[in-house]
Parts: structure tokens; C-alpha cells; sequence
């Protein structure tokens, strides 16, 4: 074994757990959102605590990831707030019930929308846009939206994939060729 095998590798791990260390201050954002939701939806539990873990994990592999995969975690969690946050003011000022509804599945599929034209929209602004970077932004938005989006159940999970899918869809088809 060449000496300088082993000082590569223990740089390289150096460096990676750097990366991994840089990146886990990301999954620090789930929490509260859950909680939150939680708060107004106690029956919630069984979709918040899995979607949570999933999102969390993401982020932190998005962000340690790096290149436009981590450049989209900021942009998706601000995208992903909206379809976050319009189910969970309905249900905090009582316009909605708190189980799963016709109109709690309109207010996801609403906020898929919403944060679908927003990832478009964000898209436009950016001269650079490529599909890694749409994908990683999208799925982002979307792993947010739906802790948002739990107390609705499956229907209003659904409700939000498809509608953030077909409304985003555009930001694809805008992307530069990789």
C-alpha cells in the first residue's frame, strides 16, 4: 500500500464529512414546519412523521450532493413554503376542517400550482436553469408542500404532486440541455 494512497483517502474523508457537516444545518428547516403542522392537526402524525424524515434526509443529501442539486435546496424551500403555507393558514383560521376534505384537496392541489408556476417562474429568472437544478427545486417544493399538506391525507397529497407536476412542467421544458 502506497503511503500516499492512505493520505488521499483520509483527505477525501476529511473533505466528505466536511460537506456532510456543511450540509446538515438544511434539515434543521423540517422540524418547526412540522411541528406546525402537527399543532393544527394532531391526527396528522402518521403521514407528518415519514414525509419529515424523507424531506429532511433530502435536503441534507441535495445540499451535501452540491452543484445544482445543492444550489436548488434555497429556492425549493422558499417554493415550497407557498403550497406549505395555504393549507396551513385554511386550517388555522377554521375556513377548512381539520381532516381530510373536498376543500383541503382543492387548497393542495392550489399550493402544488402555486409553487409549480413559482419553480417556472424562478426558472425564468435564472439564466442557467438546468434540469438537475428544476428536479432538485421541485422535489424539494414539493417534500415541504406536503408536510403542509398532511392533515389532508393521501387525496391532498396526490392532489399537490399532480398539480405541482403538470404546473411545473413548463420549467422543464425551459431548461438548457445538459
Amino acid at each position: 500500500m502506497n503511503p500516499d494512497d492512505s493520505l488521499h483517502r483520509r483527505v477525501r474523508r476529511a473533505y466528505e464529512l466536511g460537506r456532510l457537516g456543511a450540509a446538515m444545518p438544511y434539515a434543521l428547516v423540517v422540524p418547526p414546519l412540522a411541528l406546525l403542522a402537527l399543532r393544527w392537526c394532531p391526527s396528522s402524525g402518521a403521514f407528518l412523521a415519514p414525509i419529515s424524515l424523507i424531506a429532511a434526509g433530502f435536503l441534507v443529501y441535495l445540499r451535501w450532493r452540491g452543484q445544482d442539486f445543492g444550489r436548488a435546496v434555497f429556492p425549493g424551500i422558499l417554493i415550497g413554503l407557498t403550497g406549505y403555507a395555504i393549507p396551513m393558514i385554511a386550517v388555522s383560521c377554521n375556513l377548512c376542517p381539520v381532516s381530510p376534505s373536498p376543500l383541503l384537496f382543492g387548497l393542495c392541489s392550489a399550493g402544488g400550482a402555486i409553487s409549480g408556476l413559482a419553480l417556472t417562474a424562478h426558472c425564468l429568472l435564472r439564466d442557467c436553469c438546468s434540469r438537475e437544478h428544476v428536479l432538485a427545486a421541485g422535489s424539494t417544493a414539493g417534500l415541504i408542500a406536503a408536510i403542509g399538506c398532511a392533515p389532508a391525507g393521501l387525496g391532498g397529497l396526490l392532489g399537490l404532486t399532480l398539480a405541482l407536476t403538470f404546473s411545473g412542467a413548463t420549467a422543464l421544458i425551459l431548461t438548457r440541455p445538459t
